[in-house]
């Protein structure tokens, strides 16, 4: 979590120059399998994500949700990963998007946290034993289909 939140904080330094800009920062980790493609892929995507979005998983896996199902594109990542070992849906933080005007609410999530780990702080539900009013929801969607994958 720690080096997610390094990258987060420069992200929230430049936060007002992206937003003027109307870009974004890509957050990738070093087993993400990016292809040319990527900015092309992410064209199509923009259009289907809802206004409120904090983040989006460009990459992720595990099994889907259809109670996530926002549109064709776009799932609320609802994140779980129940014992002893899963299936995990929703799961990996190798690609995400944080919108800069959600930065503060990304980063407050991450640094509250009591025990998750990145995959669950990333995604929409408060995570397992913290409490919501500390930790509410976020409005975390992740691209569907899947736009850059895990060198596993």
């Amino acid at each position: 979590s720690l080096s997610h939140l390094k990258i987060l904080r420069r992200l929230s330094e430049h936060a007002d120059e992206l937003l003027a800009r109307r870009e974004v920062w890509l957050i990738l980790e070093d087993d993400a399998i990016v292809t040319p493609e990527i900015d092309a892929d992410w064209q199509r995507i923009w259009p289907w994500l809802p206004e409120d979005w904090d983040l989006v998983r460009l990459g992720w896996f595990g099994g889907s949700n259809c109670t996530g199902r926002v549109n064709d594109r776009v799932d609320l990542a609802l994140w779980s990963d129940p014992p002893s070992s899963g299936p995990c849906s929703y799961c990996g933080s190798h690609a995400y998007i944080v919108n800069p005007a959600s930065i503060g609410k990304v980063i407050h999530r991450i640094e509250a946290s009591k025990l998750m780990h990145v995959d669950c702080l990333l995604s929409a539900p408060t995570p397992p034993m913290e409490n919501p009013r500390e930790l509410p929801e976020i409005r975390a969607y992740a691209a569907r289909p899947i736009l850059v994958l895990q060198n596993e």
